[in-house]
């Protein structure tokens, strides 16, 4: 299968999440890590030239934070100048966001950027005017609490945006800042939801800057290694080392040349997937309604019945959890039934299991169900 067959088929599931990095920005020439370090650098340069060349020894060793850090809490100059100069490359109209506009078209539930840009998010606002349909909300870092409880279209700035000089001071940019952004248990808490929750598409990502690092090692130090669903990530084949951790995250990566290091395959990948899912009607102009947890409650209910249906028989808690599941599912795809495939797959999205974790515990959940008599079992299809 072709790498835009792969995300069209990610995607279509419905509650695809699309993570994305720098390399979205930099299709629309907004500087990544290095070239925005170094840039800042040369406004350093302005006030303490040795302020300037430390950075820059920072940067030709990789160390980003720390080159961060110098530039917003070392260097002597104004708050004004600082701010300002965060924020310039990410001033809108400094860049034509309509690149990125066949990515913003497919109807991911939700949109995550490490960015401080607004590209996507004013992609995404285009096309639902174009298309006349419910704007995507706006949420930022304070906001990452509550995004998985979220029941409509978003794009969340995991690390703020820097439009404007007033925003910047407020991104998580430097050392202390994503020490104090991953310290907060709210903010910490509703990420990993969201990483649990749906299936996360990783694009533009091709080796560990500072925003996904942090995401990756927030995981695996609290919930890892693997992710409990199987995540996509679309890399190019020289991102070995993000590879082969991504890879043990349970991540399914797929490498595409980039001989020219232009990231050419990628981007014609991403509008040919775009294409295939542009044919299919796509409620809310490209984005998808999902499942809330509060639809949890008729999980419940099923359960409830489920064991009141055992009588006096002393059951497992976990007998009775997986039975009402299975019986929510079946009963939820009334009068068609579901196929025992798909009752695997959903069981194991909604339990955060991995599909060799759950097959076992479906087999024995319908055998149950069908011990009981129950109508509902008989609309499971093999």
């Amino acid at each position: 299968m072709e790498i835009h067959e792969e995300i069209a088929n990610a995607v279509e599931t419905g509650d695809a999440l699309l993570f994305a990095g720098a390399g979205c920005s930099a299709l629309i020439r907004i500087p990544v890590w290095g070239p925005y370090l170094e840039s800042l650098a040369g406004e350093a340069e302005r006030f303490e030239p040795e302020t300037a060349a430390l950075m820059r020894k920072r940067i030709t060793n990789g160390d980003y934070l720390a080159a961060a850090t110098l530039f917003k809490r070392i260097l002597q100059a104004p708050p004004g100048e600082i701010h300002a100069a965060l924020c310039r490359p990410f001033k809108p109209g400094t860049y034509d966001f309509r690149p990125l506009l066949p990515l913003a078209s497919m109807p991911f539930s939700a949109i995550v950027t490490t960015n401080y840009d607004s590209s996507l998010f004013e992609a995404r606002m285009q096309i639902a005017a174009r298309e006349r349909t419910v704007v995507p909300q706006l949420l930022t870092t304070r906001e990452t609490k509550g995004a998985a409880y979220c029941d409509v279209p978003f794009v969340l700035f995991l690390h703020g945006r820097a439009s404007l000089p007033i925003q910047a001071e407020r991104i998580v940019f430097d050392e202390q800042d994503y020490r104090e952004c991953y310290d907060e248990p709210s903010f910490t808490d509703g990420l990993l939801h969201l990483l649990s929750s749906r299936t996360c598409l990783f694009l533009g990502f091709s080796f560990k800057d500072p925003g996904i690092d942090a995401v990756l090692r927030t995981w695996t130090q609290r919930r890892g290694p693997a992710f409990p669903r199987t995540h996509l990530a679309v890399l190019p084949k020289s991102a070995a080392p993000l590879t082969a951790q991504l890879t043990a995250m349970n991540v399914r990566v797929l490498a595409y040349e980039n001989a020219a290091g232009d990231h050419s395959d990628l981007w014609e990948a991403v509008s040919k997937a775009a294409s295939l899912l542009s044919v299919a009607t796509i409620p809310m102009g490209g984005f998808r309604l999902r499942r809330t947890p509060l639809a949890a409650a008729r999980d419940m209910l099923a359960m409830c019945y489920a064991r009141s249906s055992l009588g006096n028989r002393i059951e497992p808690l976990r007998n009775v959890v997986l039975d009402g599941i299975a019986l929510a599912l079946a009963t939820e795809n009334a009068p068609n039934g579901i196929a025992l495939a798909a009752l695997r797959q959903s069981m194991a999205h909604r339990l955060g299991m991995l599909p060799v974790e759950i097959d076992a515990q479906v087999e024995a959940s319908i055998q149950r169900l069908v011990r009981l008599r129950l109508a509902a079992s008989r609309m499971i299809r093999s």
